[in-house]
């Protein structure tokens, strides 16, 4: 009697490899959980939602009934690359946009690109203002420690918390960056577990971290971190190491990875973006058609024709940073370090010129002109929130020394409570403000919340006030330099520093 085939079984089935990869991210969800609580619990039921729910539609269109479980673990992972700076109906358009793609691009075993890292890209484009602030210096506000490896800062933190609370901070996961990759214990229990149950190859995370590390060894004076910070450890271990987007045999897989690698660093270090591991992600997966094609198995070729891979990988590397690097070095060129593009073409337009900065009691002044004539300032900086975190922000002031503009960049308020101060409404009442606007509870403060309100009235205040004394004979015009030329020592009223540390989010 024949038996039909296949005569091969094996248990290593898609919904299988599914579910090791839940059980690793359980960790990561844990401690995302217990750092950022009820803010963690909306994204990641948002990601996993609408990913599960865009997979049932995609599944009935295509009237495929195997429900394999891969939507519910895209959304995991991509709502654990998110910020907890994102609003949960943010992270659900993300969760609809990765597994459409996904589907779009031919469906799972067929899709080029990772779907999550897709998904975090159409709300990188979207959503700027949640995924991809790199505003301040010290730690206090942005999405990302990356920032401020790049832009300088870092030791001003490690020197201020201490190196052994710094680092046990960085372990744990208590620090800034997207709320699933924060903690290193919780990403390396994953991957322990994923490579006992031999569900991803043990060398693929340290080959791509390896590379990244021995890149930047020669441009940082920190490279350990930059293996450790940001979203590189972590998707080293759920994204990099992904069957369907990797090449298919070990020698292909290990060029991937050193080319994503050099993906990632260049896109850090040549480009104005603070991070690479989306976009070097993505640059990866484009070349595995080409490392699949010329690192073939054994069985099928005599030897692998690898001169010709690696000037195919050279010649691609180069037309992939040099594209990246075309579309952003206008904004390199132009925009100064730490200013969000976003935030400043709202409030003053394009085609700005800046002054030399100023900083001052820790706020960072960006004297602005447009055609040679003064149209205000562009001041980054933060303040106390309630108990110990800090609230960072974004300050455009006009020449009358009236907000112009706010934009809360950070923030760990209370749910419902301080966390309003991160409204459109809340921070639209601000403008037109001057340094002589009183506090009123009623209007500023919310019902059983005011500490937070108040810090951020005394910050403005005092912004307000130094910013009159920098510039008040610039834009009267009794100099004629059109830019600040010297630093003046600001009067203060002393009641209303109470409470203000006179950090204010910047390093000189």
């Amino acid at each position: 009697m024949t038996k039909i085939a296949p005569y091969i079984s094996s248990e290593n089935t898609t919904q299988n490899l599914m579910i090791e990869v839940g059980i690793a991210l359980l960790p990561c969800t844990a401690v995302s959980i217990y750092f950022y609580g009820i803010t963690a619990v909306k994204i990641l039921l948002s990601t996993v939602m609408f990913s599960f729910f865009t997979e049932i539609f995609w599944k009935n269109i295509k009237k495929d009934r195997i429900h394999d479980g891969s939507g519910i673990i895209i959304g995991l992972i991509l709502g654990l690359s998110l910020p907890s700076t994102t609003p949960f109906y943010v992270a659900g358009i993300g969760g609809v946009a990765a597994i459409s793609s996904k589907h779009i691009l031919g469906g799972l075993g067929k899709n080029l690109f990772n779907p999550a890292i897709l998904g975090r890209l159409f709300l990188m484009l979207l959503f700027p203002m949640y995924l991809y602030q790199v505003n301040n210096f010290d730690g206090t506000a942005g999405v990302s420690l990356y920032p401020m490896i790049k832009y300088g800062g870092l030791s001003k933190i490690i020197g201020d918390l201490g190196e052994p609370l710094f680092y046990k901070d960085l372990i744990l996961g208590n620090r800034l960056g997207s709320i699933g990759e924060s903690s290193i214990i919780a990403v390396f229990l994953g991957y322990v577990y994923l490579v006992c149950r031999k569900s991803i190859r043990w060398e693929g995370p340290i080959i791509l971290l390896g590379t990244i590390y021995a890149l930047n060894s020669f441009a940082s004076p920190m490279p350990f971190l930059n293996i450790v910070i940001g979203g590189g450890l972590f998707a080293s271990v759920f994204i990099v190491t992904d069957p369907v987007t990797s090449p298919y045999t070990r020698s292909g897989y290990g060029f991937y990875l050193v080319l994503m690698g050099i993906f990632i660093f260049g896109i850090k270090q040549f480009t104005s973006q603070p991070s690479g591991i989306t976009m070097g992600v993505l640059g990866a997966n484009l070349m595995v058609p080409i490392i699949n094609r010329y690192t073939p198995n054994r069985v099928f070729a005599k030897s692998y024709p690898y001169v010709k891979l690696v000037k195919l990988i050279l010649i691609s590397s180069l037309v992939i940073l040099g594209g990246f690097y075309a579309l952003t070095y206008k904004h390199e060129d132009k925009i100064p370090k730490g200013i969000n593009y976003t935030n400043l073409r709202k409030y003053f337009g394009s085609d700005v010129e800046f002054e030399e900065k100023i900083i001052e009691d820790g706020f960072i002044y960006y004297p602005l002109k447009k055609d040679g004539i003064d149209i205000g300032t562009y001041i980054v900086g933060d303040s106390k929130g309630y108990g110990k975190g800090r609230v960072g922000f974004d300050l455009a002031v006009d020449t009358e020394h009236k907000i112009k503009g706010l934009t809360i960049t950070h923030e760990k308020e209370t749910w419902r409570l301080g966390d309003q101060i991160s409204s459109s409404y809340w921070q639209d009442q601000w403008i037109g403000r001057d340094s002589n606007y009183k506090f009123n509870k009623e209007v500023d403060g919310f019902m059983g919340a005011t500490y937070t309100s108040k810090n951020l009235h005394r910050a403005f205040k005092k912004i307000l006030k130094i910013h009159e004394g920098l510039f008040d004979k610039v834009y009267s015009g009794i100099d004629g330099a059109g830019g600040a030329t010297h630093t003046e020592k600001s009067v203060i009223d002393t009641d209303e520093n109470i409470d203000i540390d006179g950090v204010g989010g910047a390093t000189d």
